[in-house]
């Protein structure tokens, strides 16, 4: 049954009935009317809340699947797709009883949605089909016959809107006391500091190592915990302090560490020898002198603008095609996630956001998942590999703030343009400007979409102070193949003044990605993810052969107006 909330069930009442059914047995031979409670009842297993030990997904949108387990309503599991799935290891084999549930906009839309179980992550068995009740956010309950599993999966084939997968918290419920399979699951254990993926920065410019305080929790459903302990890489496991003696809900440990890339792992041992572990992966960098980070002077200048009367700084390639957005056209509109009626080019039907155009040249992009693609309507002309991109960007608000919020401008991408992202995945590789709230201007090359590990950053500059809000910031973001086209080079401008006279550009950052040097996880088996994002070296593995389909720019959980949007091919460096 889908409820919220329900009263005994089918579980707990033919439980009963058989210790009543026992007790009725014994009590012949009770004195009359003792008023006591036949101590074996009290022997039934509870069903309550288990521990997870681990979440993963088939993909995820920068919404991980551990946000599910954090406990908080706010964070969220999400991805694109029908057929979106997501797991829970519980550690070991124990009988489920039910599964909770709270969907992310769960007041406003119905998800139809399947829950299966393994017992080896490999073979799943369905046990619930149906929607949920589109009334309420908070966790509704969903009531299956008593399965032995270690793994439950829930699987999403999309809502009333669209077809995100989109989950802020799961609980799983079993039989937990009593001994019996429970004394197989494995410890819980986990890392809440440092984060995953975090940087830790050494505490001046000529120390080399940084002090790491590592604090995490653990429990246990079975034998109790007997010992966390902490290791990095191939170093010795090394014992973490409890909360106190045989608390471990909460542990401490402190590490030094040298510049470089670490996995830190803690290992939670029970007292059965029941072992758990848990990762993160960590990057120790060396504070830099205390000077601002330079800003070097772009190009000079050539004599021609674009429509909008801002400089550009590459001419454009002979027979090159150029796009510029039509915002300033008279006519003012408010589109969805659709294509603008009076551009067929610009297409915002990726994403969840709300694009108001006032006519005059400016758009203002709200939502939590906000995507701007600009490609050819009939989805055959591919952009050039060689592009000046030009916009500018006001930040006026954010509903929430992630490591990664601000613009993210992509190109040489097809990501899902004319196929399925979620399975045309070597078609999602691109390269990204970013411009990060914090200030910091960096490039990103993407190469597997569907994996965390898929994106590498580089070139991380921050010139100034954080992303001023309501102030017009003119980003350039220039993409050119060198070397005979065997590299590419990368480059980010910005411009402070508003366009005056056709702005002031100032180069902000470069990189050359060598083929060697930028890429992590492959789109698929065989595929090097540091290659080159050029048509030669990734047309083989392009699922479409049109990898360069598309570019676009997204901001997530807050509004940014954009204006003066161009898009030239220009000439490839020698």
């Amino acid at each position: 049954m889908n409820h919220p909330t329900k009263g005994p069930d089918k579980r707990s009442i033919r439980k009963r009935l058989v210790f009543l059914g026992f007790g009725a047995m014994l009590m012949l031979s009770l004195p009359a009317a003792t008023g006591m409670v036949p101590y074996y009842a009290s022997a039934a297993p509870a069903c309550a809340a288990l521990q997870v030990t681990k979440a993963s997904a088939s993909g995820n949108d920068g919404n991980v699947p551990n946000n599910t387990i954090d406990g908080k309503l706010g964070t969220r599991w999400s991805n694109l797709g029908k057929g979106s799935w997501i797991s829970m290891d519980l550690g070991g084999t124990v009988n489920v009883c039910h599964v909770d549930v709270a969907w992310y906009r769960g007041d406003t839309r119905q998800n139809a949605f399947v829950i299966s179980h393994s017992s080896d992550g490999k073979t799943y068995k369905q046990d619930y089909s149906a929607k949920s009740s589109g009334t309420t956010a908070g966790l509704q309950r969903y009531d299956f016959a008593d399965v032995s599993a270690r793994y439950i999966r829930i699987t999403v084939n999309g809502n009333t809107e669209n077809n995100w997968a989109s989950i802020t918290e799961i609980k799983v419920y079993g039989y937990v006391s009593g001994g019996g399979t429970q004394d197989t699951i494995r410890p819980f254990v986990a890392i809440d500091q440092p984060a995953d993926n975090s940087e830790i920065v050494t505490p001046s410019s000529t120390t080399t190592t940084a002090a790491v305080s590592i604090k995490g929790k653990a429990s246990d459903l079975g034998s109790g915990i007997k010992l966390v302990e902490v290791g990095t890489g191939s170093s010795a496991y090394q014992p973490a302090t409890p909360a106190s003696p045989g608390d471990w809900s909460t542990w401490t440990h402190a590490r030094t560490l040298s510049v470089g890339n670490h996995v830190i792992v803690a290992r939670a041992t029970d007292n059965a020898g029941n072992q758990q572990v848990f990762t993160v992966s960590v990057k120790v960098s060396q504070k830099p002198a205390n000077t601002p980070p330079p800003i070097t002077p772009g190009p000079s200048p050539t004599p021609s603008k674009d429509r909008f009367g801002i400089t550009k700084l590459n001419p454009t390639a002979a027979g090159g095609m150029e796009w510029s957005s039509s915002w300033d056209n008279g006519h003012a509109r408010t589109i969805g996630n659709a294509i603008d009626p009076d551009d067929k080019w610009f297409d915002t039907a990726h994403g969840e956001g709300r694009y108001a155009i006032d006519g005059k040249g400016t758009l203002t992009a709200s939502g939590d998942f906000v995507r701007m693609y600009v490609h050819d309507p009939a989805k055959t002309r591919e952009w050039s590999e060689n592009l000046e991109i030009t916009l500018y960007i006001k930040r006026i608000s954010e509903t929430r703030t992630l490591s990664y919020s601000g613009l993210q401008l992509f190109a040489r991408t097809n990501h899902g343009t004319n196929g399925n992202e979620e399975s045309n995945i070597c078609d999602d590789r691109g390269y990204g400007g970013l411009v990060n709230i914090n200030g910091q201007w960096s490039f990103e090359k993407e190469t597997a979409h569907h994996l965390d590990n898929g994106y590498d950053g580089a070139a991380g500059q921050r010139p100034s102070g954080n992303l001023p809000k309501d102030t017009w910031v003119g980003v350039k973001f220039v993409l050119r193949n060198m070397d005979d086209n065997t590299k590419v080079k990368l480059e980010l401008y910005r411009d402070m003044t508003g366009g005056v006279n056709g702005g002031n550009w100032q180069k902000v950052t470069e990189f050359i990605d060598n083929g060697k040097n930028f890429g992590n996880g492959a789109c698929k088996s065989g595929v090097n993810p540091a290659l080159p994002l050029i048509h030669s070296f990734i047309n083989a593995s392009s699922e479409t052969k049109k990898p360069m389909l598309t570019v676009y720019a997204r901001h997530e959980h807050g509004t940014m107006a954009y204006s003066d949007f161009t898009i030239r091919e220009i000439n490839a460096l020698p």
